[in-house]
């Protein structure tokens, strides 16, 4: 009988210390995926724009317009270009401010200086007044039109089938009302819409290389 009941102790013992494993596994296991879930939240919203009110007392009408990649007239790396030449077709981070107190939304256009004339890489509008910035590769913020290499609606990454430096221009406008849209916004379309409404625009221009 008390063999009997040493071997039951040693038993439960054990059942308990097992218990005690798993349960701290658990708790373990649910603060990673908790951290984890937290990292991952944190970057897509940094991905996609940082919330700052752009709108100040400002009567200028010129934006001041940035980018991590340097002042204007800097050159982007292959990051930015289309794959179709290797590169990973990101979009560039961007920040503005400056943006008059009656600015009712944003619009963005970039464009570059094609043998047949102005061509539209990237159009974005309904952008509220609350983002001041772009972070690289940004997606979800405002509305994309359909550049001219359609028919892709959001950014456009530089692509030139000829070789050497091309520059490429990227515009911000404040405006004072919603522009008034219908059918397939182009960047033609946005630029003759706003062209009314726009209170301040700031840009600057980077360039590519292939």
């Amino acid at each position: 009988m008390t063999r009997d009941l040493i071997r039951i102790n040693k038993l439960l013992s054990i059942l308990i210390a097992f218990l005690a494993f798993t349960q701290c596994n658990q708790t373990s296991s649910s603060s990673s995926s908790s951290k984890n879930s937290l990292a991952a939240a944190a970057l897509y919203s940094y991905s996609s724009s940082t919330t700052s009110k752009c709108t100040s007392a400002s009567t200028s009408t010129t934006l001041t317009v940035s980018s991590t990649i340097g002042v204007s007239g800097s050159t982007m790396s292959s990051n930015y270009a289309c794959t179709l030449y290797g590169g990973l077709g990101y979009s560039p981070d961007l920040s503005w401010s400056g943006c008059p107190s009656t600015t009712k939304e944003l619009a963005l256009i970039m464009t570059t200086i094609a043998l047949d004339g102005t061509k539209y890489n990237w159009i974005l509008y309904s952008i509220p007044t609350t983002v001041s910035s772009l972070a690289t590769n940004t997606s979800g913020v405002g509305t994309a039109g359909l550049g001219s290499d359609g028919p892709t609606y959001g950014y456009q990454a530089p692509c030139s089938s000829g070789l050497g430096t091309k520059d490429y221009i990227f515009t911000m406008y404040a405006l004072s009302a919603t522009p008034t849209l219908s059918g397939v916004v182009t960047g033609a379309v946005l630029t003759s819409a706003i062209s009314s409404t726009t209170l301040a625009k700031g840009s600057i221009t980077l360039s590519y290389t292939r």
